[in-house]
């Protein structure tokens, strides 16, 4: 009884995988061609892919998961030289943080800052509930332009962070509200985020039957301004899932 139900899965695994419809393959190739920026491993920044590159680092973010929940790194590094950078602080350096926009989803600020930044690479390393295949996403690179740090003194004091390993620590993207002002207000706290500047954005699409063809994914590309310059270079990542 056993080596006849063995024999009949073998049976469906080779049939399924020679009658999947051709289209869908031929709709899988333009997916991965018409976003552009998926990209092996291989092929994204060591600094980025060092993160998932350790499996001790991956099973200990694993461990922190849900079920329907993935990790994903975010690394930007922005030309500070660049004349079309929008600056939001003439006499200062921004603070800077992400929000993550996906269609479906959720929109997510990481509740990480980088005060005083001047360019150079930087990483966030965060969890949300996993982004389906074919997903438009959008990140935003934005400048806390409240004048005080009270705000993200909460923000930090209250948000859920793991230590993973000595060099690298993991977050929860914190689920919230864009007003039509401007302002954020978290889902969780109620924290408001009053009216940041956006330095730069990126979009990309994941590719669609990406889970049966690649599981996690890389994506690479540039950071552009309001006007669609090119001020920087970012790197996304879907590092592990549950």
């Amino acid at each position: 009884m056993k080596n006849n139900t063995t024999q009949k899965l073998l049976i469906l695994l080779v049939a399924l995988v020679v009658f999947i419809p051709q289209q869908a393959f031929a709709n899988a190739g333009k997916a991965l061609q018409s976003v552009g920026r998926i990209v092996s491993s291989a092929k994204t920044w060591k600094w980025v892919t060092a993160i998932g590159g350790s499996a001790a680092a991956l099973k200990a973010m694993e461990s922190h998961l849900a079920e329907g929940e993935a990790v994903y790194a975010v690394g930007i590094d922005l030309n500070n030289k660049a004349s079309s950078v929008n600056w939001a602080d003439f006499f200062s350096r921004p603070d800077v943080f992400p929000v993550l926009m996906v269609a479906g989803v959720g929109t997510y600020v990481i509740p990480e800052i980088w005060q005083e930044y001047s360019g150079g690479k930087i990483i966030w390393t965060f969890k949300i509930p996993r982004i389906p295949d074919g997903t438009d996403i959008a990140l935003f690179i934005l400048d806390d332009d409240s004048g005080s740090d009270r705000v993200w003194k909460k923000i930090v004091e209250t948000r859920w962070n793991a230590a993973i390993d000595t060099n690298v620590s993991m977050t929860q993207a914190i689920s919230c509200n864009i007003r039509v002002n401007g302002s954020i207000k978290l889902d969780t706290t109620g924290i408001t985020i009053d009216s940041p500047d956006t330095i730069a954005n990126y979009n990309l699409k994941t590719p669609k039957f990406y889970q049966y063809i690649g599981g996690d994914w890389d994506s690479e590309g540039e950071l552009k301004d309001g006007d669609g310059r090119i001020v920087g270079h970012i790197v996304l990542s879907q590092l592990i899932k549950k």
